[in-house]
């Protein structure tokens, strides 16, 4: 069967001209019948752009999931609905019993053959779905569509698409033996299309001709990702050429640590980043000196075994310098804020608005770097007035992956709550930099007040925290940078600690 239709020889179309050849089916399988199948690619492309409306490829993943299903059509074969339709599996190993109708397999071959009835059969563990054989249908024809004319949606698009009938997996747990790592994350992705695919259907019908110019831009440009690149640090440094110039010399920079000349960032002044040769210290790469690793250093940072420190250590000033600057920071923030948000998107988000979720403010909303960028990214002593003075400036700029996290905590019905060490003066300039970044609403800013002097961050965000709860919210998330933020009590369901080796609060 696959030898067959992955000649690719059937028809050639646009996706869009598929969307309305799939029109002429009746998938008998699905409880809206009477629908042309359009309007349920379009339900579910529409529904999950509503509540993550950053995600343009899941997007577009929606309105092409099903185009396979163009197998019942005379076109492409007419294969009967059973060979099309339905939950799929694996083959080539034991079926699970959590395989709808499992108890007839005792009539295939497969099942009393030892080379394919044992847990992995053919297989090994952790070898990847995409290494698995599939059992037929509309699913793995669309992966193979999809797959053999070179499609720059991401991996978790094509594991959508390949694997959104295989209910064993998503639904039952099974095979889980034989998930790799990818596997593993592109499931959270998965779990979260399912819940709009089958039976969440929208209660109002699609204007089609009114998306229609939406979706034939994703079809055009398929603009999946940004790409890693070195992101500007200030609204103004945020042109390609900029981009372009600076993953230019950061690869240089990367060079000159590899050959091990060490190199240490010096800002003159905050339109430009200068890079300057120095005498040995660690290097970026944390080789040691006098027993100290810089790259051990910022973990046991990180993972709050290294407490009560007042600077980074200065032979450790130029490997803090190329990590904030680096590209390794962003990526650390995205995969911090991605568990985050898959998190949340897990939950059953209530519907009176009494889910909230915390947010710090100074690196963990709003990004300090260009001070700090000034005033050797936390190797020289803090000067609290140098630093009010940055703050009074209100040009502080959002963090991306927090903000991107922000606005789908927002969409998803989650109230927003900050609570921040900046105290109560601070309070008309903290609102107008967070909104001027885009941060446009929250449920409440809490600033600390006099009240809390000498008492540590611990006992002030803790006792806010509750304040919270007493007024009847379910604090469902809370992030910050540093573990002040978020230790002590009424922590949440589950707490996220945001990357900062250049300061400590207790």
């Amino acid at each position: 069967m696959r030898e067959e239709y992955i000649k690719m020889d059937k028809m050639e179309m646009s996706i869009w001209e598929c969307c309305e050849l799939l029109n002429d089916v009746v998938d008998e399988s699905d409880l809206d019948s009477d629908l042309p199948q359009m309007e349920h690619l379009l339900q579910t492309a529409e529904s999950i752009r509503k509540d993550y409306p950053d995600e343009d490829w899941l997007h577009l993943t929606g309105l092409i999931h099903d185009l396979g299903k163009v197998l019942l059509l005379p076109q492409f074969g007419g294969l009967p609905y059973w060979a099309v339709v339905g939950d799929t599996y694996p083959v080539g190993c034991a079926f699970d019993e959590s395989i709808l109708h499992h108890k007839y397999f005792k009539e295939n071959p497969d099942y009393h053959n030892p080379a394919y009835n044992t847990k992995y059969g053919v297989y090994s563990e952790n070898c990847g779905l995409d290494n698995v054989l599939m059992s037929w249908g509309h699913d793995d024809y669309m992966y193979l569509v999809a797959r053999e004319n070179k499609t720059t949606l991401p991996p978790a698009a094509l594991f959508i698409i390949r694997n959104h009938s295989f209910y064993p997996l998503h639904t039952g747990g099974a095979y889980r033996h034989l998930m790799n790592e990818e596997d593993h994350e592109n499931l959270k992705w998965l779990q979260i299309f399912n819940k709009y695919e089958l039976y969440s259907k929208a209660t109002e019908l699609i204007d089609v001709e009114k998306v229609k110019p939406y979706y034939l831009s994703l079809i055009e440009k398929c603009e999946c990702e940004l790409p890693n690149v070195v992101d500007s640090l200030q609204a103004k440094l945020q042109s390609e050429e900029y981009i372009n110039y600076m993953a230019s010399l950061f690869a240089t920079v990367n060079t000159l640590i590899e050959l091990g000349v060490p190199v240490l960032p010096r800002k003159t002044a905050w339109d430009s980043v200068y890079w300057v040769l120095v005498a040995p210290k660690s290097g970026s790469g944390g080789t040691p000196v006098n027993g100290l690793s810089c790259l051990s250093w910022r973990f046991g940072v990180e993972t709050n075994n290294i407490i009560n420190w007042k600077t980074v250590p200065l032979s450790c000033e130029d490997y803090i310098g190329h990590y904030m600057l680096g590209s390794q920071y962003r990526k650390d923030s995205k995969t911090i804020n991605k568990e985050a948000f898959f998190h949340a998107s897990s939950l059953n988000i209530s519907k009176n608005g009494n889910d909230a979720w915390v947010f710090d403010i100074d690196e963990t909303t709003l990004s300090n770097l260009p001070y700090y960028a000034e005033n050797g990214f936390g190797a020289v002593p803090y000067n609290a007035t140098k630093f009010n003075e940055w703050v009074f400036t209100g040009n502080a700029p959002a963090l991306p992956e927090s903000l991107k996290l922000y606005n789908k905590l927002v969409n998803l019905g989650v109230k927003i709550v900050f609570i921040t060490g900046r105290t109560e003066d601070q309070r008309d300039v903290t609102e107008a930099n967070l909104k001027a970044v885009g941060y446009n609403t929250w449920d409440r800013l809490v600033l600390k007040g006099s009240d809390y002097v000498g008492k540590t961050a611990v006992e002030y965000k803790s006792a806010q925290r509750k304040k919270v709860e007493e007024d009847g919210y379910r604090i469902i998330g809370n992030s910050g940078d540093q573990w002040s933020d978020l230790l002590g009590t009424n922590i949440g369901l589950r707490t996220f600690k945001l990357p900062d080796p250049m300061y400590y609060i207790g």
